[in-house]
């Protein structure tokens, strides 16, 4: 349910959000935290301060943007129910070669 729900949400910012990253910035804002709760307000904001800070488009650096709870690869924020697992081995091996790829994408890019 969460896929779908993450699928309507971005499907509808990228309908009404006209001008760029900077405007569809409030629609992400009301999708992810007023309507979802995804993340909260503080994570939106460090969110925001950082991919400000870095080169290039806002969107392409916001998703490379995560925190402990949520699960990230160099194109997209998958939240989950659970937080992050430090522990590789405990993976299953299609999970540990999918985390492995993100991995290597994000280092050399």
């Amino acid at each position: 349910m969460i896929y779908l729900e993450l699928f309507l949400a971005f499907l509808q910012i990228g309908a009404l959000s006209f001008g760029g990253g900077y405007a569809a910035m409030p629609l992400i804002q009301a999708q992810t935290i007023d309507k979802y709760h995804w993340i909260s307000m503080a994570d939106f904001t460090s969110l925001i301060t950082i991919s400000e800070m870095t080169p290039g488009p806002i969107a392409v650096n916001a998703a490379q943007v995560v925190d402990g709870s949520k699960v990230s690869d160099h194109h997209a924020i998958l939240p989950t129910k659970e937080a992050a697992s430090a522990d590789l081995a405990a993976l299953p091996t299609g999970e540990r070669n999918i985390l492995s790829l993100a991995a290597a994408r994000l280092l050399c890019a």
